[in-house]
């Protein structure tokens, strides 16, 4: 690996699963001492909500599921969480709260598959225990109860104590951890969750008595232990309220953010980790990112969608003489089929002139292998260690009578329409999706095949051989645009962008714009704008400036609103003194600034994105 840095065949390194190391921190210090060569470093860590990425590694920043997880919620409305959530719980009639799921599926985890692993952390326990009087007295058992319930109120992977000082963030969510455990297990003597605190934090190790190295090395066991029960047990297959949010790092239990949120993390992004990776699609995505577009509109339509599904229910029970609903699929997999349906219906199916096409066979298989595995996932029908091939085989009965033609005609009259509606403003959100990413603080990342439309869903969905000879033919079509007449050709592809033409084309304008313009995102501030009128709330925009020259990035965050819905929405110029031309990179037409604003309902003319510059040549042909 050294050597192919050295050669420069590497440009850098990506550490998956960084977690999993007994010390994740000195194996980067290690790994930079290594190497006398600068290369780029990131980290596959996933980060909770309220969790930053340690300052002291020495790393780039993380293989970014956070700005991921960061523009989806917002696209997704958190106005329609009430709704959305009153349709999964009157589809499935579960009322638990996430949070609630994630304990249930992390106890379980440790009940079955990793009880080995937490047998052998109280084994080590207990002989720790006994070093001291003061804990002589606990069993084996009880302090396996209690660990058990410690992890599986764990609010973050892991944490990081090792032979240094441990540090006040680890303390406090070890303490929160304990807290949580305690209060809900009365019946557990307090005291050994109160020893299992000092362990976790590293203080026992200062008390007499203990032996310091038998401590540590205990408490950095129990923290790679911690981790892949999380992962393992974060319920994204059992909480399917909004599969958009069942993603690697992100919270299901959180439904949407406003732009102010987004802003938020840009600003601390470009403070703190300015050169971390900014992803949208990776191979450990439960779903593609245009696939996550498609469902990120249903929070846009959420009485049609609670009626869409429970019709389609009624449709489908009926005709197979299950008017009661009890015959798999259970309710909660059947409301992720219907969704990995929308997300996914293929594009070439796409509307009511489809109604006679067949489905292919390669699409069947795709929906039914990525049915069973979240049912696996799920670990409540079946699982992966003992399947239950009865359920798993009613239920691809089921997906396939669903894709019969001939039998579902009367659903595929009700699901085309609505399917095809989504998929339009799945295409909005694309758009706004892949502008963000390339133009955010951070370093972009393209995952396989992403250029075009990716309605995948997860590995090895996700892992399909791409198709690299048709992109080739479209990046050809893309670069050798019109020099003139740009703003009639991008129309034409916005409107007709089944091909996914028209996310090449950002992308690759986007691409040369970075190159050319280095400094401007390597050194370049990031200043928010804001917006006035009815809709100010639904635009996010933003300015990259460098050395007199500037970027301004505005799109539509919701799908719903036409161009002309901004009529009485304004933006703030951000230059001093205001610069009353500015040059579209996307359409090449020059937008004017009036009175020190932006007119809205102009901007989003052509497309729900605007790149505009100035200072900068714009780009010949796009």
């Amino acid at each position: 690996m050294f050597d192919l840095l050295r050669r420069g065949i590497l440009d850098g390194l990506r550490i998956d699963h960084i977690d999993g190391l007994c010390d994740p921190r000195e194996y980067l210090e290690r790994l930079r001492a290594s190497n006398t060569t600068p290369f780029y470093l990131v980290v596959e860590k996933i980060l909770a909500q309220y969790e930053s990425l340690r300052a002291e590694w020495p790393c780039d920043g993380t293989t970014g599921y956070e700005f991921a997880a960061q523009v989806m919620q917002m696209l997704v409305d958190p106005a329609a969480e009430a709704r959305v959530t009153e349709s999964f719980q009157d589809f499935t009639g579960e009322d638990a709260i996430f949070s609630d799921v994630v304990h249930a599926a992390k106890s379980r985890i440790m009940q079955n598959e990793m009880a080995s692993e937490l047998l052998s952390l109280a084994r080590a326990a207990a002989r720790i225990a006994r070093q001291n009087p003061a804990s002589a007295d606990f069993t084996e058992n009880l302090l396996r109860r209690t660990l058990k319930q410690i992890v599986a109120y764990f609010p973050v992977y892991r944490t990081y104590v090792d032979r240094r000082e441990s540090t006040e963030l680890d303390k406090r969510y070890i303490h929160w951890a304990v807290a949580q455990a305690t209060k809900s297990n009365p019946e557990l003597d307090e005291s050994a969750f109160q020893f299992w605190e000092r362990l976790l934090d590293g203080e026992l190790a200062n008390h007499s008595g203990y032996d310091r190295r038998t401590v540590i090395r205990l408490a950095i066991k129990v923290q790679q232990f911690s981790g892949p029960v999380m992962a393992k047990g974060y319920a994204l297959f059992r909480f399917n309220r909004l599969a958009a949010l069942n993603e690697v790092g992100q919270s299901p239990e959180q439904f949407g953010s406003s732009v102010a949120a987004f802003h938020r993390e840009n600003v601390h992004r470009i403070e703190n980790w300015p050169r971390t990776m900014l992803a949208t699609s990776t191979h450990d995505t439960k779903h593609g990112e245009d696939s996550r577009a498609r469902l990120a509109a249903l929070s846009l339509v959420p009485d049609e969608w609670a009626n869409m599904v429970a019709g389609w229910r009624r449709i489908l029970r009926a005709r197979r003489g299950d008017l009661a609903g009890t015959a798999p699929p259970s309710r909660n997999d059947e409301y992720l089929f219907f969704q990995n349906l929308i997300a996914t219906w293929p594009i070439e199916l796409t509307g009511s002139h489809a109604l006679s096409l067949a489905i292919p066979d390669s699409y069947k298989e795709r929906l039914l292998n990525a049915t069973v595995k979240s049912m696996r996932e799920a670990r409540i029908n079946t699982n992966w260690v003992s399947p239950n091939t009865a359920y798993e085989n009613a239920v691809r009965e089921f997906v396939l009578d669903v894709l019969n033609r001939e039998r579902s005609e009367v659903f595929f009259e009700s699901f085309l329409p609505f399917q095809e509606r989504i998929a339009s403003m799945g295409v909005h959100n694309s758009l706004v999706q892949t502008v963000l990413k390339f133009t955010s603080p951070g370093i972009p990342d393209l995952y396989q095949g992403c250029e075009l439309w990716d309605l995948s869903l997860m590995d090895p969905d996700n892992r399909r051989t791409v198709d690299y000879e048709i992109r080739r033919t479209l990046l050809k079509h893309v670069t050798s645009g019109p020099r003139h007449g740009k703003r009639e050709w991008i129309r034409a592809m916005r409107q007709n962008w089944q091909d996914g033409t028209i996310k090449m084309a950002l992308t690759n304008v986007l691409l040369r714009f970075r190159a050319a313009n280095r400094e401007l995102f390597d050194a370049g501030a990031y200043v928010l704008l804001n917006a006035s009128g009815e809709w100010r709330e639904k635009v996010c925009a933003f300015t990259r400036k460098h050395e007199g020259r500037a970027l301004t990035i505005i799109v539509s965050t919701d799908a719903r609103l036409s161009a002309e819905a901004f009529r009485e929405t304004k933006l703030e110029c951000s230059c001093e003194p205001c610069v009353t031309e500015w040059s579209d990179l996307f359409s090449g037409r020059e937008v004017r600034v009036e009175q020190g604003v932006f007119h809205l309902h102009e901007i989003f003319q052509d497309l729900p994105v605007a790149a505009l510059v100035l200072g900068i040549e714009a780009l010949q042909p796009l």
